[in-house]
C-alpha cells in the first residue's frame, strides 16, 4: 500500500465565520474498493441532532461504538457490510481517530492541529493495526 503523511491547511465556514485549521493527515491508498464514509468522534451537537430525529448510519447494538463515534455515509448497505463486529471491536478498543474513506484511499488524523513527531508515530502505528484489519476484510471479499 502507498502511504503519505502531510500537513494541510483548510477553512471551515465562510467570510467572517471562517475558521482556518492546519492539521497533519495520513493518506493510505487502498487497492480494494471501500465504501465512502466518514467516521469521527461524536460531539455534543451530534447527540442533540439525534434528539431531533437526525439519523446516522449508527449501530444501536454496539452501544460503545455508537457513543464514541458518528458514522456518516450515503451508502448504508456497503458501510454496514464493512463495519463488521470485528471491525467495530477494533474501533471500540482504539484511540479515536477521524477517518474518511474516498473509496480508494483512507484519510486519517486525530487532531485539528499539526502533529508532533510522537503523534505521527502513534498515527502510523494505529494505521498499521487498522490495515491488518482491512486486509482481513478485503480477503473475505474474494
Amino acid at each position: 500500500m502507498h502511504w503519505e503523511i502531510f500537513d494541510i491547511t483548510f477553512q471551515e465556514g465562510t467570510l467572517i465565520g471562517a475558521e482556518t485549521y492546519r492539521t497533519t493527515v495520513q493518506m493510505v491508498h487502498i487497492k480494494k474498493q471501500l465504501p465512502v464514509f466518514t467516521l469521527e468522534r461524536e460531539e455534543i451537537l451530534d447527540r442533540m441532532m439525534s434528539l431531533t430525529g437526525y439519523e446516522e448510519a449508527g449501530f444501536k447494538v454496539f452501544t460503545d461504538f455508537s457513543k464514541k463515534f458518528v458514522l456518516k455515509s450515503l451508502d448504508e448497505t456497503h458501510v454496514r457490510n464493512f463495519f463488521t463486529p470485528k471491525m467495530i471491536a477494533f474501533f471500540e478498543s482504539e484511540d479515536i481517530y477521524h477517518l474518511e474513506s474516498s473509496g480508494e484511499a483512507l484519510f486519517i488524523f486525530k487532531y485539528l492541529r499539526l502533529a508532533s513527531p510522537r503523534h505521527i508515530e502513534d498515527m502510523v502505528n494505529y494505521s498499521q493495526r487498522l490495515l491488518i484489519k482491512l486486509q482481513a476484510f478485503t480477503r473475505s471479499l474474494n
